[in-house]
């Protein structure tokens, strides 16, 4: 009897060997932090995070959450635990962000729509109003699904949530 080959242990394979390709031998000295990202608000699949203190606009940041958001949404079944999100970067220090009940803009520009409830009609966290984001600091937000939870219901974030940029390894759709 003839069995199919497993395609995942030789993408976890490959996978590992791009991690130390990229890395080259920076290995030795760092730590090498991989994430899996299972959330639809990027593909799915295998990231490395590069450590930093910022991100560019566009860059995907790894970061935590504020401890006032945690105490609001942690515990929920969409959230990890411990919560560690993956999202781009869609606005960085000098942006102009407004929240509106409905919608949040950026530069005047609205790219994304915000829901008073999560998928369980639980209460989310709500912003309103402009600002302009500090030196150093950036909005998370993906544009991939409608209900992602990102910056929209937190806002801009300061550097010190930052884990650092993360690079796709391996994904799929």
């Amino acid at each position: 009897m003839r069995t199919k080959p497993q395609k995942f242990p030789l993408i976890a394979t490959a996978a590992a060997l791009v991690g130390l390709a990229v890395l080259g031998p920076a290995w030795r000295s760092t730590e090498i932090i991989i994430v899996r990202n299972l959330s639809p608000s990027l593909p799915p699949g295998f990231y490395l995070v590069q450590p930093s203190h910022n991100v560019s606009l566009g860059e995907i940041a790894v970061f935590r959450l504020p401890r006032d958001v945690l105490r609001k949404v942690g515990g929920r079944r969409w959230l990890a635990h411990p919560p560690l999100l993956i999202k781009p970067t869609a606005a960085v220090t000098g942006a102009r962000v407004c929240h509106w009940p409905s919608s949040i803009r950026i530069n005047g520009v609205r790219v994304g729509s915000t829901l008073l409830t999560d998928s369980d009609g639980l209460e989310l966290p709500r912003i309103r109003g402009c600002y302009r984001i500090r030196r150093g600091w950036f909005l998370p937000l993906s544009n991939r699904i409608p209900n992602s939870f990102d910056g929209r219901y937190f806002g801009a974030l300061p550097p010190s949530l930052l884990l650092g940029r993360a690079v796709p390894l391996l994904t799929w759709d």
